[in-house]
């Protein structure tokens, strides 16, 4: 019954979601829309729990990021349930970062979990990939290095 209820409310957030994206607008609930969509599918589509921690990442402001990466299943940044899924994600993100195709979001993913775990040279390129983005530079361009 409790589940029913979940998911039906699931259902009407990501149709809230779909109604705004399809008329071309970004209301300021949309983060934590993508949020709670992120959360509730996270163990049981990852997939689609990826997708919308990225669209997270893309539009939510900077406070919220943070909170959300202090956010475990047990309270603990070392819940190992996390570390898997969060070493995974880490791997897709360097290899995005090498390739040179890493998003500004991304770039801000990778960077909050290298910040996580203590991983300051994961963290640092990650942090001058992001500058070069500000710059306007784009990969391999050689007055960027």
């Amino acid at each position: 019954m409790q589940q029913d209820k979940a998911q039906e409310g699931l259902q009407q957030i990501e149709r809230a979601v779909a109604l705004a994206e399809g008329r071309g607008q970004s209301p300021r609930w949309l983060w934590r829309a993508y949020l709670q969509i992120a959360r509730q599918t996270r163990t049981s589509d990852p997939d689609r729990s990826a997708a919308a921690y990225r669209k997270f990442f893309e539009i939510a402001p900077p406070a919220a990021i943070r909170d959300e990466a202090g956010v475990y299943d047990d309270g603990s940044p070392d819940d190992p349930k996390w570390r898997d899924e969060e070493n995974l994600l880490k791997r897709d993100l360097l290899a995005k970062l090498a390739a040179g195709i890493a998003t500004r979001a991304e770039l801000r993913l990778l960077k909050t979990v290298c910040t996580s775990e203590g991983d300051r040279d994961c963290r640092d390129r990650a942090t001058k990939a992001l500058d070069k983005l500000d710059r306007g530079c784009r990969p391999g361009d050689p007055l960027c290095e």
